[in-house]
């Protein structure tokens, strides 16, 4: 946070200034450029100041949310089908003690203060978009090579008026722009599953931002963290591709001569491997390429609700999804080595009909996998994709030498 206009007023930061508080605050620096901003746990706050709350508290915080009660309880509301049903009932409450007392007196007293005098906050280039004056949330999720903040914007009521995401580094920029695309092209495609609609997409100092309409999510219930495979193939299925063979599907062919012109020489044994292993023809279709319960939901009346489309990919091989969710839940429950993912990929096989397609999806899904970490590998972030990348090609040698196709047998 060299050279930026943060300060520390009647607090410290408790993570000596190198964790989650840190940076959600260098965060809000590069938010408000130009502001200046204070960690106070002053009650009193400047007329014209703005104040965001770390929440659950300033040890450690998930999100900052305003320092208004309305607003703040529908910042708490936000479910997705990663939390279980207990911590969705201890949201609910959360909203609606915070939406009586404030946010601030629940999260223990800190507040991050901003003076800023002018006028081009990313707040206000979303007043712009939006056409209203508006108050803001900012998340920024865990520490990953595409890592951007995500901003929930409420009006005066403390009503949500949308979500936008930012791209502030080389790395996440490009996603944001192929998920405005992706946005254009699923919203209302899928009967049973809703998706954002794309509000806007612009571009503030530099930075595509992409403007979105928010979702409505009911609290979680018991099974929703399961895989829907019926709503994923559903999703697969409205983009239909067709049967091919591998060699010829689009996805397939782009992946492979990239894992082969790959500095590490291992994938491209593997991608000779993979091709060896598959039946004469795959079906074809789209995959949402991150579908896992923390970016899915289910609505008031139980249908499906689905965001974060930036991996969103047609002409692939049909199936990917559920076997990226199944491994996520694996990994996340046990860490990311070689058994929690081939954990996860016996679980996704668990009900299939043709075994050795099914088979081949696994193989075509850590490929994916694999290509996805080589990329981010040689980023700035690198360093933070390297045992994932290492679980997965030990994972998919393993996978590939079941059939006995590792080595042309």
């Amino acid at each position: 946070m060299v050279g930026r206009r943060i300060r520390v007023a009647g607090a410290a930061l408790p993570d000596g200034g190198t964790g989650a508080l840190a940076d959600l605050m260098s965060t809000v620096s590069d938010l408000w450029p130009g502001a200046d901003i204070a960690l106070s746990r002053r009650r009193y706050v400047a007329p014209g100041a703005a104040a965001l709350v770390p929440v659950p508290g300033s040890g450690r915080p998930r999100a900052l949310v305003p320092d208004d009660g309305r607003a703040a309880a529908g910042a708490l509301r936000r479910y997705s089908s990663a939390l279980g049903p207990r911590e969705g009932v201890a949201r609910a409450l959360g909203a609606v003690v915070v939406r009586a007392v404030g946010p601030a007196r629940l999260a223990g007293g800190g507040r991050i203060v901003i003076r800023d005098d002018g006028d081009g906050s990313l707040g206000a280039h979303l007043a712009g978009v939006l056409g209203e004056p508006v108050r803001i949330a900012v998340t920024i999720g865990t520490e990953r090579v595409n890592r951007k903040p995500v901003v929930q914007a409420f009006d005066a009521r403390g009503r949500t008026l949308a979500f936008a995401k930012v791209g502030l580094s080389p790395d996440s920029a490009p996603h944001l722009l192929r998920e405005a695309d992706a946005l254009r092209r699923v919203h209302g495609a899928v009967p049973g599953i809703e998706t954002p609609g794309l509000v806007a997409q612009t571009t503030w100092r530099g930075h595509p931002v992409v403007t979105m309409t928010a979702l409505r999510s009911r609290r979680p219930r018991r099974g929703d963290a399961l895989a829907p495979s019926a709503e994923m193939d559903a999703f697969s299925r409205a983009f239909d591709g067709g049967y091919m063979p591998l060699t010829a599907v689009p996805q397939w062919r782009r992946m492979s001569a990239s894992l082969r012109a790959a500095s590490d020489p291992r994938p491209a044994d593997l991608v000779a491997a993979v091709e060896r292993a598959a039946p004469d023809t795959l079906e074809t279709g789209a995959w949402h390429g991150d579908w896992t319960p923390w970016n899915m939901a289910r609505g008031a009346r139980g249908g499906l609700q689905l965001w974060d489309f930036e991996r969103f990919e047609t002409d692939v091989v049909r199936g990917l999804d559920r076997f990226h969710h199944c491994v996520n839940l694996a990994v996340r429950a046990a860490g990311p080595d070689e058994a929690a993912v081939t954990r996860g990929m016996e679980q996704a096989l668990r009900g299939v009909g043709d075994a050795r397609a099914a088979h081949t999806v696994g193989a075509v899904y850590l490929a994916a996998i694999i290509e996805r970490y080589l990329l981010q590998a040689t980023s700035a972030s690198g360093h933070l994709v390297g045992s994932r990348l290492n679980a997965c090609i030990l994972a998919l040698s393993a996978w590939l030498a079941r059939t006995g196709h590792l080595r042309g047998d």
